[in-house]
């Protein structure tokens, strides 16, 4: 199949589990996840209306993203490390993987010393393995929040989590439910504050994710194919 083929399939997909889990169309956003892949594939999803895109190297996403029109959105689905932070404020839309106060100090700075803005979503760790990163408790996920809260460059739209590698679907889907639970808990405490995005789910996993909350859902083999 195409790409054009799996990304209307994709649609059809999600829009049965939106259906599913009794919510309305419009409901969650797909993402394109096009780490490791070419222009020419990414071009050929955009052609085809895609409009989000997942990456995970900020020297790969600058590159690609380029070469896009500007209505094509970038965010980073990917561990960012330090050294990165000067690039990566000024290549993604959205920064999804804020995982530490360090990386969450640095992004502030950056902004704060440019002048340029940028939405972040805090990644709370739900699994208790080691290649996964996040903020691992509410009180450490408070403090990351409340760094941006007076912010006027940074702003904070919500939680994203990876789930287990499992195929048991309560493990996973319990993994989604602490990150709704968190988010719903941070708007209660912080009255006013809204927190619209959740970040949950995979290829794999994403039917449990929007039956648990999911507004976004990051899709990429089943796009693009088996990754490189």
């Amino acid at each position: 199949m195409s790409i054009s083929e799996n990304l209307e399939r994709v649609k059809e997909s999600l829009e049965r589990a939106v259906q599913k889990a009794g919510r309305s169309s419009g409901e969650v956003e797909l993402m394109a996840v096009s780490k490791t892949k070419p222009l020419e594939m990414i071009r050929e999803a955009y052609q085809a209306g895609q409009r989000v895109f997942g990456e995970n190297r900020v020297l790969e996403a600058e590159e690609k993203f380029r070469e896009l029109p500007s209505d094509a959105r970038v965010e980073l689905i990917g561990h960012l490390q330090s050294n990165k932070v000067k690039t990566a404020v000024g290549v993604f839309h959205r920064i999804q993987t804020v995982d530490s106060l360090k990386l969450a100090g640095k992004l502030q700075s950056r902004c704060e010393d440019t002048g340029q803005a940028l939405e972040v979503l805090l990644q709370l760790k739900t699994s208790e393995e080691e290649t996964k990163t996040g903020f691992e408790s509410l009180d450490s996920l408070r403090k990351g929040l409340e760094l941006f809260l007076d912010s006027s460059s940074v702003k904070v739209c919500g939680l994203m989590t990876i789930a287990p590698f499992t195929n048991d679907e309560k493990t996973v889907r319990k993994a989604f439910a602490v990150c709704r639970e968190a988010r719903d808990l941070l708007e209660r405490e912080y009255g006013g504050l809204s927190l619209p995005v959740l970040s949950m789910g995979m290829s794999d996993d994403f039917e449990w994710a929007v039956r648990e909350g999911s507004t976004q859902v990051r899709i990429g083999s089943a796009i693009f194919g088996v990754r490189n």
